[in-house]
């Protein structure tokens, strides 16, 4: 959320137990600053939008089998 501070981000990502985040590029400074109380979070990968983030990935509909029980 764009509207957290570091308290919110640090709230949420140690209640999720959060080990790495994808998180848009100007959230990273509060993510950064939240870092040190979440010893958990190990992984931080900043992105500037989701073509980077799906970068490579086939447009190519692929559908998979479900197997629903």
């Amino acid at each position: 959320n764009p509207l957290y501070r570091e308290r919110e981000i640090e709230a949420q990502l140690d209640d999720a137990e959060a080990v790495a985040l994808f998180v848009f590029s100007f959230m990273a400074g509060p993510v950064e600053a939240a870092r040190p109380n979440l010893p958990r979070l190990r992984h931080v990968w900043p992105i500037d939008g989701l073509p980077d983030l799906l970068g490579g990935v086939s447009e190519e509909y692929r559908p998979v089998d479900i197997n629903a029980r």
